[in-house]
């Protein structure tokens, strides 16, 4: 469904060719799965040998007890804890996997339909916090229905991490965004600011962890006159 202030018009040859190339960039759920599974697995398994070579040395110097590598006992603990591992592993990626998000699905239906989503959202106010370990700026702009958008400053933390400095970005939001991404996959082609410019004031330090921040160019569930205690404490 398109929202009253949005509208669809047909993809460009350039859109469908951007969605292509990230459609190839992006692994299937298979690939991160085997690779957090056997990761998982083999550093468990090597943590089980460490554990199991102390206790053959404690259990032998202090009751004589005979469960190293060639003893009776050995094959039926190795595989125990070769059992054990792969329980470990698969209940940890089973997990893991619950927070995997698979972008194939939304960016074959987004090449499938053809049409690319154009929102116009209006603004009144903006401001801005800063992450402290990349120096990356994040904006959230209070809607003229007083919803919260928030956007991140990408520009700002390539500048951070080059040792510039990430204030100098570009990034200048204005009262008029006209917003252009596929439907399905979120993917946005554009962000364009138009009208008179929205003043951030300096950045308030983002304190929130990285799992809890709001996803890019797109509405958050916090209200505006709470944003200072939710991202930075205050």
């Amino acid at each position: 469904m398109i929202a009253p202030d949005s509208t669809q018009r047909p993809m460009t040859d350039e859109e469908r060719a951007r969605l292509g190339k990230l459609l190839a960039g992006s692994p299937s759920r298979v690939v991160p799965a085997a690779t957090s599974f056997l990761l998982t697995w083999v550093l468990g398994s090597l943590g089980f040998v460490i554990a199991w070579t102390i206790a053959t040395v404690i259990g032998r110097m202090l009751f004589g007890a005979r469960i190293g590598w060639n003893s009776p006992a050995g094959p039926w603990i190795a595989g125990g804890g070769a059992l054990l591992g792969a329980v470990v592993a698969a209940v940890t990626t089973a997990r893991w996997l619950r927070g995997w998000k698979d972008a194939r699905p939304g960016i074959l239906a987004d090449l499938a339909g053809g049409v690319v989503t154009v929102e116009r959202l209006s603004f009144i106010e903006a401001r801005r916090f800063q992450e402290p370990e990349h120096g990356g700026l994040l904006y959230f702009l209070r809607a003229v229905d007083d919803r919260v958008f928030a956007m991140f400053d990408h520009d700002s933390q390539d500048l951070a991490i080059a040792g510039k400095d990430p204030l100098s970005s570009p990034f200048r939001p204005g009262r008029e965004l006209l917003l252009a991404r596929a439907p399905s996959s979120g993917f946005v082609f554009s962000r364009t600011f138009s009208g008179l410019p929205l003043e951030a004031g300096p950045p308030a330090e983002l304190r929130a962890s990285p799992r809890d921040w709001p996803e890019s160019d797109e509405f958050c569930a916090v209200a505006w006159d709470e944003l200072d205690r939710t991202w930075s404490g205050s």
